[in-house]
């Protein structure tokens, strides 16, 4: 919904309240960025997917609803989830001094519900959309694509058996594993193997000597695109991302990395100068230097094929900035992308003049635009998700 103007937010020059609907990406770059940054991944890490801790607890899960359906085929899987991730958060609610929140779905919600003791409820307490947004909601998807399950639940038996002689691995992890079995079927929350928990969950690194090389592998890290780029990545922050993909690209001439120091300087360049237009209010568009445009004008987007029905989405994003050949067309770009969205758009050409409904606090713009091949990349591919994966395999 578009928020309605007031007289408390009319005449100011730039209100917080109005931005916050607006959100970010106000050219769409995000598809874009997003398709290319997963298939260097293949979907199995993304910006929710990344905590090694919940990776093994979704793991964890899973082994032991697996195992209950060998027993009862009929196991409602969602219930259990939703049984199982309380679990965690009750031996969490527990041992909170010795035990990590940071990662942790529903802690500060279901801790309110139970500060009376008397009314736990297992099975039902933890958030409603839980499903959804929870450990497993979130990680799913990767595990689908890691191939422990398909959509409906449907078990990968040897893939899963692996999983049960990985956790048999770790002394703790087994007890733990033992304890569940066991608990499921009586449901004595007095009887709930609290400790176990958290001597297996208490922060991130606790398993990672078991289970890191079983990650490394099922994540893709020793292989293809994701291994080269693995190896790139440093766990500290300050590297350039342009220097990644130009040193993986050396190691493996992979036509994803080609596509992407192709195109990510272009979409860069093309956020400087929207940002450069923001900080422009009232200016005529004949003040703009029309070199600036004549970079973005010459770029060819249908350089990048993509003949599956499924990336039609990208496709159509990127022959739309195709139609961007000056200032006007860029505008129009921009609000009809924040039609669809049922947003304002954050511009205007009025008079030939811009009128910007979203000011952009001024900014060393010019200096950018005028180096065009020094602009600094604004979107990641993944990799800072993958970085937090290396740090957190790293402990």
């Amino acid at each position: 919904m578009i928020q309605a103007l007031n007289s408390n937010n009319i005449f100011t020059e730039h209100d917080e309240s109005l931005s916050l609907g607006l959100k970010v990406d106000p050219l769409g770059f995000q598809l874009i960025w997003t398709y290319f940054g997963q298939k260097n991944f293949k979907d199995k890490i993304n910006s929710a997917t990344f905590d090694i801790r919940n990776f093994n607890l979704n793991l964890f899960n899973h082994a032991v609803i697996f195992h209950m359906q060998k027993e009862d085929a009929n196991i409602d899987v969602n219930k259990m989830i939703i049984l199982l991730e309380n679990i965690l958060i009750w031996s969490w609610y527990n041992n909170q001094n010795t035990f990590k929140k940071e990662g942790l779905s529903g802690t500060s919600l279901t801790a309110k519900k139970w500060e009376d003791t008397t009314k736990i409820n297992l099975q039902e307490d933890l958030i409603k959309n839980q499903i959804s947004s929870g450990v497993n909601g979130r990680y799913k998807g990767a595990f689908i694509q890691m191939g422990f399950f398909k959509n409906e639940y449907l078990y990968d038996e040897p893939k899963m058996e692996e999983v049960t002689k990985l956790i048999e691995k770790n002394k703790e992890f087994k007890k733990l594993f033992e304890e569940m079995i066991t608990w499921v079927k009586t449901k004595k929350i007095d009887e709930l193997p609290i400790e176990s928990y958290k001597n297996v969950f208490k922060n991130t690194n606790v398993l990672v000597k078991t289970t890191r090389d079983f990650w490394l592998k099922n994540l893709g890290f020793t292989k293809g695109d994701a291994e080269t780029l693995y190896d790139k990545i440093k766990i500290g922050n300050d590297q350039n991302l342009k220097d990644i993909f130009e040193e993986s690209y050396k190691v493996d001439e992979s036509e994803n990395f080609k596509n992407i120091l192709r195109v990510e300087p272009m979409l860069a360049y093309i956020n400087i100068f929207f940002n450069y237009l923001l900080s422009r209010d009232g200016s005529s568009i004949k003040d703009i230097n029309s070199k600036y445009i004549e970079t973005i004008k010459d770029f060819d987007f249908s350089q990048f094929g993509f003949p599956s029905q499924e990336e039609s989405s990208v496709q159509y994003r990127l022959e739309k900035l195709n139609d961007i050949k000056d200032i006007k067309t860029l505008v129009a770009y921009h609000t009809e992308l924040m039609i669809d969205r049922d947003r304002l758009p954050w511009i205007e050409i009025k008079d030939e003049k811009l009128k910007v409904l979203k000011i952009q606090r001024e900014g060393d713009y010019e200096e950018a635009l005028n180096n065009p091949n020094d602009v600094m990349w604004e979107h990641d591919y993944y990799t800072g998700v993958a970085r937090r994966v290396k740090k957190g395999l790293a402990v």
